[in-house]
């Protein structure tokens, strides 16, 4: 770029020197005096003495000279500078002097005639089972959220059972008629409990380690305690935590579920969310 602006810099400075010349000389043959057999060439306006034919000969000489002097000069290659009009005045823009233009120059340029538009392949599924697997939950999982508005209530139902593809009434459970797997695995109270296992087994130095490993692993659980990340929704360590493969942010699988039965966005940023874009993942 810096070695063509200097060619068009030395160029102008040649053309400026050149007419400068050529008016000089011009104001120098008018004021000689001129000799009766002397005559001023056309082209150089030089007084040439002689004959007719050398001065012939003297301006097919210059003709040529003038020909290969005023040879254009393609600096920029190929391309035409371009001019427009201001103020009455006829200019060359300077953008068209640099190589490659704008673009050429490291400036980034935009040109719709350039850019053409291409017919692409969007994925509007959105199916990422392929780069995340198979999703791992559905609309059946989505814990919903109570109004206090009846009304509101039904239509939420209407619209889980419509997305389940089945009725509103078959979605809600019955609290009442579910049992505890608790109560079930309980034992009986009548039930004897069976006798403590004695130490009589072990020899002394067995129940020493055995001690000492209990004292390690709770140091160790309060060690993870005080390091362990929490929940920004319910602020407590995290039970079972899903990541959304849309905006990649972690929450408790309980809140994530929640969330979205209240609505279908991400709690932390706000992002549209589905239940088929929950994964687990291991802390």
């Amino acid at each position: 770029m810096l070695t063509t602006y200097l060619s068009v810099f030395l160029l102008q400075t040649y053309m400026r020197i050149k007419c400068n010349r050529q008016s000089r000389l011009s104001a120098r043959s008018r004021n000689r005096k001129k000799r009766p057999d002397e005559t001023v060439c056309p082209v150089c306006n030089d007084r040439v003495v002689g004959s007719p034919e050398e001065l012939t000969a003297h301006v097919e000489v210059c003709l040529k000279r003038k020909s290969e002097e005023d040879e254009p000069v393609d600096v920029e290659g190929d391309e035409q500078c371009e001019e427009y009009t201001w103020a009455g005045q006829t200019r060359i823009r300077a953008t068209t002097l640099l190589q490659g233009g704008l673009g050429g120059s490291g400036f980034q340029t935009y040109s719709s005639k350039r850019h053409i538009e291409e017919d692409i392949d969007l994925d509007v599924d959105g199916d990422d089972s392929k780069q995340y697997g198979e999703p791992q939950f559905s609309e059946a999982d989505i814990i919903p959220c109570s109004s206090e508005e009846p009304g509101e209530d039904k239509e939420r139902a209407a619209l889980r059972g419509a997305i389940l593809g089945s009725s509103a009434s078959s979605s809600t459970t019955n609290p009442e008629n579910s049992g505890s797997p608790a109560d079930s695995d309980s034992p009986d109270e009548n039930s004897d409990p069976l006798p403590p296992k004695s130490d009589d087994n072990f020899s002394g130095s067995a129940v020493e380690v055995i001690a000492a490993l209990k004292l390690k692993i709770r140091d160790q659980e309060k060690v993870m305690k005080k390091d362990k990340s929490k929940c920004l929704i319910c602020m407590e360590p995290y039970t079972n935590p899903l990541t959304s493969i849309q905006c990649w942010h972690v929450h408790c699988e309980d809140c994530w579920l929640k969330t979205l039965g209240a609505k279908k966005l991400c709690p932390q940023c706000n992002m549209i969310t589905a239940a088929t874009d929950l994964r687990r993942i291991y802390l």
